[in-house]
């Protein structure tokens, strides 16, 4: 590599939403949050809006919960139900379907899976609440980004008025990123 820059992990999916519409999310004295729900961690970022972006390190950090505390929490309901434990494949396909055939039923776990979603919702959304406090009252926009945003939307959305999922938001990031090397290139270019 002959070039690195280090940039925050979240802060990718942010960058990836507000570059295509730059004049409705930079209000200048506003802040924009981003939520990333992950598999282990879900991560969150604030940037206040002033003349660019400014990262509030004070309001960003990672939460050690994410969509395998779903996994976890299904896999000892239906091994309570059942007496039996699933493979990980099985696992996953009975949170993602809510449903699975065994041993010839249909057990249907769409409530315990609503019940599991709302309480780790309810758990990231009160950690938010106490790091961004007050603060939130001034947020133009919370967006929802990472491979769990899609499964806990319905339930974390409430967090804010103007609560988005990102397009395409398990590669939110990624894309990001992207976006931020190639403006980074093309500078380099100019400037060079």
């Amino acid at each position: 590599f002959d070039k690195i820059t280090i940039f925050p992990q979240a802060a990718g999916a942010v960058y990836s939403v507000i570059i295509n519409d730059l004049q409705r999310y930079l209000i200048r004295g506003s802040y924009i949050g981003l939520i990333d729900i992950g598999f282990k961690t879900t991560d969150y970022i604030v940037f206040m809006v002033d003349e660019k972006l400014v990262l509030r390190e004070d309001m960003s950090g990672t939460i050690d919960m994410g969509m395998s505390s779903l996994n976890n929490a299904i896999d000892k309901i239906f091994t309570r139900k059942t007496g039996s434990k699933l493979e990980v494949t099985e696992l996953m396909k009975l949170v993602k379907d809510e449903q699975i055939f065994f041993r010839g039923n249909k057990l249907n776990f769409s409530k315990e899976i609503a019940l599991v979603k709302s309480e780790i919702s309810r758990v990231i959304k009160d950690r938010l609440k106490t790091v961004w406090g007050s603060k939130l009252d001034f947020f133009n926009t919370v967006f929802l980004a990472g491979g769990g945003a899609k499964e806990l939307k319905a339930f974390i959305s409430d967090i804010h008025s103007n609560t988005i999922l990102t397009r395409n938001s398990q590669f939110a990031n990624a894309e990001g990123f992207l976006k931020v090397a190639q403006l980074e290139e093309k500078r380099e270019k100019r400037v060079g």
